[in-house]
């Protein structure tokens, strides 16, 4: 999944005054109450492919809270499933660098607004106001390395808390990283964890993992190339994660062979890698070391926790939990105005639609003008094994190709035909191939063009493939485009993503 839980455990403006609290709770939760188990259900703070979270307030307690609502759908089997080790993994840990879970049920009754109930999976989350990692580097840009080390401490704790009760999280990334109220760091989302340790006859049972999961941006190496794996593989993302921060851009591509800088990380030859980073971003030189021995190839060398808090970098100076909320504080303003802005802009192009009189849902496929499929293997030039000293053509932006897909019960021709139509909705201009199913497109974002590639493949059984791959553009952009105007507008037809 794409962080559905991250994404939506929030509210985007956080009081700090109890008269702003008492005013977002009578907006949220005006009209008719409905309550779920006991809890009062406020606005949609979010929707997944297969969920939707509500702000939520338990009376009892005076606490706001999130209700994840999972709702049932026969054709996905695995459902259940998922959320139960979702769960299973949530449950183990209590930390406060974790996002708390407070309630589970299986068999919850939600009530709709024209008086039926529906039957759904209740989950009752602790509700980070602050919002997401993720929106503080994208909208206000990278971090200093003090204010990097400040919160790598908390993402370190988080996971050692994970790890110390056997939970493998799998999807570390930014969007997963979300902040409360005091701009504390809590890891979330934790759809693709997996309990790696357990006890068994009083014996400590530890088992490798092998299954792909997680965003390919912020998989480790041993994950691409289909190993057996660890809980190391949560300290590359974590790497990864450290290189953001401080950059404001990602180290690579993806961890496999075909990426110039994951190859040069891989042969040890670092003066290389940093040669090609230093042009756009400044590293102090204990950060460099610190950050490849996270980003090790193999990870029977990749730095362990203790290790992590031995090396010289993490213990340089840090701020205090009340200069980290001042810091982030001061930038969360910048965010919330460029997300209001952002969603004024929306308003005004659904308004501009609405006069024209338009309706995507009669949108005609365009003539086909590129040349489908060869772009996607070709935006790097060479081999394993061949890469030359000089990296490939250097941008920040552009160097970090960020791919990420869903699966449906819709052809392949009315897939295309329904992301064509999203698009076109979204104002941004586009060339189909309906021989191959694909589309071509760019959309012009406050951030700048994005421009995607989406491939729909026929995977048989009435199922079909569509794989988005970034071929210019803000990498974080791009993932913030395809989570909220992309996956939003297609729940419907999503089986799994």
């Amino acid at each position: 999944m794409s962080g559905v839980a991250s994404v939506v455990q929030k509210i985007l403006d956080t009081p700090d005054e109890a008269s702003a609290v008492q005013a977002k709770s009578k907006q949220v939760f005006s009209g008719e109450q409905r309550t779920i188990n006991g809890f009062e259900i406020g606005g949609v703070l979010g929707k997944g492919g297969f969920s939707k979270v509500f702000a939520g307030f338990d009376k009892e307690k005076n606490k706001r809270v999130a209700l994840k609502c999972m709702f049932h759908n026969p054709a996905v089997k695995s459902q259940t499933k998922q959320i139960d080790a979702e769960v299973q993994a949530m449950d183990k840990i209590k930390h406060k660098n974790v996002i708390r879970l407070y309630q589970y049920d299986k068999a919850a009754k939600f009530p709709e607004k024209d008086g039926t109930v529906k039957d759904t999976i209740l989950v009752v989350l602790e509700l980070a106001t602050g919002g997401e990692l993720f929106d503080y580097l994208m909208y206000t840009g990278k971090f200093t390395e003090k204010l990097t080390r400040s919160y790598f401490h908390q993402l370190v704790e988080g996971m050692e808390a994970c790890h110390k009760v056997g939970v493998a999280h799998r999807d570390l990334k930014p969007e997963n990283l979300l902040l409360d109220e005091n701009m504390v760091l809590k890891l979330a989302d934790f759809g693709f964890a997996s309990v790696f340790r357990t006890m068994q006859d009083g014996k400590d049972m530890q088992q490798f993992m092998q299954t792909e999961c997680g965003t390919r941006a912020y998989m480790a190496p041993e994950i691409l190339a289909r190993q057996k794996y660890t809980e190391a593989t949560d300290i590359w993302a974590a790497g990864i994660i450290c290189f953001i921060m401080i950059a404001g851009f990602p180290p690579l591509q993806q961890a496999t062979e075909q990426d110039w800088w994951f190859h040069k990380l891989k042969i040890k030859r670092h003066n290389l890698f940093w040669a090609a980073h230093t042009r756009t971003a400044t590293f102090s030189d204990t950060a460099k070391d610190f950050i490849v021995k996270l980003l090790c190839a193999d990870p029977n060398e990749r730095m362990g926790l203790d290790q992590i808090k031995a090396h010289p970098w993490y213990n340089e100076a840090i701020y205090s939990p009340t200069e980290c909320a001042q810091e982030l504080k001061k930038r969360k303003v910048e965010v919330d105005k460029s997300k209001k802005a952002a969603q004024l802009q929306e308003q005004k192009k659904q308004s501009a639609h609405r006069a024209i009189g338009g309706n995507p849902d009669e949108l005609p496929m365009t003539d086909p003008k590129m040349e489908s499929g060869q772009v996607l293997d070709k935006l790097i030039e060479g081999s394993t094994g061949e890469w030359s000293d000089s990296p490939p053509q250097y941008n920040k932006d552009l160097h970090m190709v960020t791919t990420t897909e869903f699966v449906s019960e819709d052809s392949p021709r009315a897939l295309l035909t329904r992301i064509a139509q999203v698009v076109k909705a979204l104002q941004g201009k586009s060339n189909v191939d309906k021989v191959n199913y694909a589309i071509e497109f760019e959309v012009n974002t406050q951030l700048g063009i994005i421009r995607t590639l989406c491939e729909v493949k026929d995977k048989g059984k009435g199922l079909s493939l569509a794989s988005f791959r970034r071929l210019s553009g803000n990498p974080l952009n791009f993932r913030k485009l395809y989570d909220d105007n992309l996956v939003s507008k297609l729940l419907d037809t999503i089986l799994v993503e």
